[in-house]
């Protein structure tokens, strides 16, 4: 029995317009060609733009398969009625009959893996637009843990530079009882910005050692032969400081301030 499926037809590239309708889907034509492609195993010889539409909309994969099953099914209705040959022929008929249902078969499967491929490379474009790439996702969480840390540190950091030191709290405004000192910048716990200031009065003209202290005792500066005023123009920062004046290995004077880079 000649079939009734003779090949694929060719598709160039101005018949292949019209296999697309207006609406974006399959055309009549579109689908002849695609059920043909299914009897003759030959998926993979259909256009570039069919094959895609295929993969992304079921509606055309359904409207496909369903005129498939039905031309199989009207063939196999045919098959029934047909007179029964004899002899030679009744042999070729079943030597025919067990080759075409074998490749029945074989269509059958392949049409199944083709539509469970274009269904699970829709499910898995779709699951990739809706979740974030692994790598994106673990850069943001390390970028997080290290924002945090370093929150965490300068926090930690500035809360050690504000612990007042347990010897200098004790000695701050007092004064030596063999001068009559007075010191006019800066105040006691004030807080300043930029450049500091000391100043001060009842000292003459005599030339004075000048430190300044972190809130732990290390020295950071120092000026042998101080004259008032004397404005220091290093930057600190924000914390506490204390300040020493002394004559002769004499303590005069020890005061305290606090730094801040910006005003609040």
């Amino acid at each position: 029995m000649k079939s009734e499926y003779s090949g694929v037809p060719p598709v160039n590239r101005k018949s292949e317009e019209f296999m697309i309708s207006a609406e974006g889907h399959l055309s009549e034509e579109g689908i002849a060609v695609c059920v043909d492609a299914l009897f003759e195993n030959q998926i993979e010889t259909l256009p570039e733009a069919m094959s895609s539409h295929l993969s992304e909309c079921s509606d055309c994969r359904r409207e496909v398969v369903s005129v498939w099953e039905l031309l199989r099914e009207e063939r196999k209705q045919r098959r029934v009625f047909e007179p029964v040959p004899t002899g030679i022929a009744r042999g070729r008929q079943r030597i025919f009959t067990y080759i075409y249902r074998v490749a029945a078969a074989v269509v059958v499967c392949l049409s199944a893996g083709i539509l469970a491929y274009f269904g699970w490379r829709l499910n898995e474009e779709r699951n990739a637009a809706g979740k974030p790439n692994a790598a994106i996702e673990q850069a943001e969480k390390q970028t997080a843990a290290q924002t945090e840390g370093n929150s965490v540190s300068a926090t930690s950091k500035l809360a050690t530079a504000l612990e007042v030191s347990p010897t200098l709290e004790g000695l701050v405004n007092s004064t030596s009882r063999t001068t009559s000192i007075r010191v006019l910048s800066p105040k006691t716990s004030e807080t300043v910005s930029g450049s500091v200031v000391f100043a001060w009065k009842g000292i003459g003209e005599r030339s004075i050692e000048l430190q300044i202290l972190s809130n732990h005792e290390k020295v950071l500066w120092t000026l042998e032969k101080a004259h008032s005023p004397v404005r220091f123009t290093a930057p600190l920062s924000d914390g506490i400081y204390y300040w020493k004046i002394a004559e002769n290995g004499e303590l005069l004077y020890v005061g305290k301030f606090f730094t801040r880079r910006s005003s609040p």
